[in-house]
């Protein structure tokens, strides 16, 4: 485990959050190309299962050379090892995305046995791997699901 994950997870731990990561996550590879699937997930008041999620497709161009699900050997291969050289590529012209994954979250209330994320009006899309990897955002999605369903029960 890298110092980087070793820094979220304890990030984590200081709020008494126990974040499993299920990947290889890196500092300069905050955009969601580099991931796939399940990236993390923790327990939450041990009722709430919380999953973030690298999803969607890929396809892109590099160097006028077509791509879909561009392995980090494709990437790499492409003179692009981090996202400084994503952006960079982007800049001048020789990538170009054509369909992009993102982070996502969901959140699974195992006492009801349903995703409360599927009732709420929100798209449970993040803007970048420090994000989310934020535990906060999500614990704080909780307690206001939590304090909106008892004000409408009372």
């Amino acid at each position: 485990m890298n110092n980087y994950m070793q820094r979220k997870i304890s990030k984590a731990k200081e709020n008494d959050i126990d974040l499993v990561l299920t990947q290889n996550l890196y500092e300069s590879k905050q955009d969601s190309i580099w991931y796939d699937g399940l990236i993390g997930y923790f327990i939450y008041k041990n009722r709430y299962q919380v999953n973030i999620i690298a999803s969607g497709d890929i396809r892109v161009e590099i160097n006028n050379m077509s791509y879909k699900y561009p392995s980090w050997d494709d990437l790499y291969e492409n003179g692009i090892k981090s996202d400084h050289d994503l952006f960079k590529k982007l800049q001048d012209g020789s990538f170009s995305w054509l369909d992009n994954n993102w982070f996502e979250f969901n959140i699974f209330d195992k006492e009801k046995e349903e995703y409360i994320t599927d009732a709420l009006e929100t798209d449970n899309v993040l803007d970048g791997l420090d994000e989310a990897l934020d535990t906060n955002i999500y614990t704080n999605f909780i307690n206001a699901y939590e304090k909106e369903n008892s004000y409408q029960m009372e």
